[in-house]
């Protein structure tokens, strides 16, 4: 949405790697400055990314000729595994590379969705004390074929126990889970 950044930080490096658009709609629906893009560029296929407490219900018939699709977690940090899951479905990652970033200030995810969409990766979000469920479990899920990880932002952004919560996934620890 508009008004909320953390889904649209976890759809930044796919849509750098892969040249798409990010349209950002209004609480209320559509703008007319989405729907002309939506129009000029002739999409026949639009992925909502977030919750419908984050894009309406109901978006999609503002666009009836586009096939839709809506990818949403219970959370930010849901959506955002989630999305990184379609990423590499659709071959716009492999998901070796991993960048995470917090989920509650969009700065460093900002800059950090850049960096992983220039080198093909995929960006998970974080709180800022403790790596939630649905990213510690991404991880770990991907724990074998990640090659790297990179942590964006500094100690006000991410705790150390972020960082431990990333290290522990990756070396099988799991959690838990």
């Amino acid at each position: 949405s508009g008004s909320n950044h953390a889904d649209a930080l976890s759809v930044g490096p796919a849509a750098y790697a892969q040249v798409i658009p990010v349209l950002l709609c209004r609480p209320d629906g559509l703008g007319d400055d989405a729907l002309e893009a939506i129009d000029w560029l002739d999409a026949s296929a639009v992925h909502i990314v977030g919750g419908e407490a984050a894009v309406p219900d109901g978006v999609e018939s503002e666009v009836p000729w586009a096939d839709w699709d809506r990818v949403a977690g219970a959370d930010r940090y849901e959506t955002a595994a989630l999305f990184a899951d379609m990423a590499e479905m659709m071959e716009w990652s492999d998901g070796s590379k991993v960048g995470i970033a917090s989920g509650v200030s969009f700065a460093d995810g900002l800059a950090g969705g850049a960096a992983m969409g220039s080198r093909g990766g995929i960006l998970l979000l974080s709180a800022p004390d403790a790596l939630p469920e649905a990213t510690a479990f991404a991880l770990m899920m991907r724990a074998g074929s990640i090659t790297s990880v990179e942590v964006f932002g500094g100690l006000r952004a991410l705790s150390p126990e972020v960082e431990a919560g990333v290290a522990e996934m990756l070396s099988g620890g799991g959690g838990g889970f």
